[in-house]
C-alpha cells in the first residue's frame, strides 16, 4: 500500500522534512496506547484494589492519554502536510533473509572443530565436536 501512496504523490514536489516513521507505524502506535488505557481503567474500576494502586494507576492513566494525545497529533499533522504536498511517505524495504532459501546456509558449512566455515556470520552458536 505504501508504495501505491507514494505513486500518488510522485507529482508533488520534493520535501526537506522527510521522515523514516509511516502514518501505520503511528496507527500501530495509537492502538496499542489505546489497549494500554483500556486495561488501566479496567484496573482502576477495580472494586478490590488497594487505593494506593488505584492512585498510581489513575496517575499512569494521565500519562498515557497524553502520549496517546501526542501520537494522534503527530498523525494528524503528518497527514495534513501529506495532503498539502509537504510530506511524501518514503518506503523502506524489508529484507527478510529467512524467507528466501537462497540464504539459507548449508549443514556443511557450519562451524565445524571451532573454526568459522567460509559464508558464516560468526554469530552461531560454536558446536563442540
Amino acid at each position: 500500500m505504501n508504495v501505491l501512496l507514494l505513486q500518488v504523490q510522485l507529482h508533488r514536489r520534493p520535501l526537506e522534512n522527510n521522515m523514516a516513521e509511516t502514518m501505520g507505524w503511528l496507527i500501530d502506535k495509537i492502538c496499542i496506547a489505546e489497549l494500554k488505557l483500556y486495561h488501566i481503567q479496567e484496573q482502576i474500576d477495580r472494586p478490590d484494589i488497594a487505593p494506593d494502586l488505584r492512585e498510581l494507576c489513575q496517575k499512569r492513566l494521565g500519562v498515557m492519554r497524553t502520549q496517546r494525545d501526542d501520537l494522534i497529533h503527530e498523525f494528524e499533522g503528518l497527514k495534513e502536510q501529506w495532503g498539502a504536498g509537504r510530506w511524501i511517505p518514503k518506503v523502506y524495504r524489508q529484507f527478510k533473509m529467512y524467507n528466501d532459501p537462497r540464504f539459507k546456509i548449508p549443514q556443511e558449512s557450519r562451524r565445524v572443530g571451532g573454526e568459522r566455515q567460509p559464508g558464516q556470520s560468526g554469530t552461531e552458536p560454536r558446536v563442540s565436536t
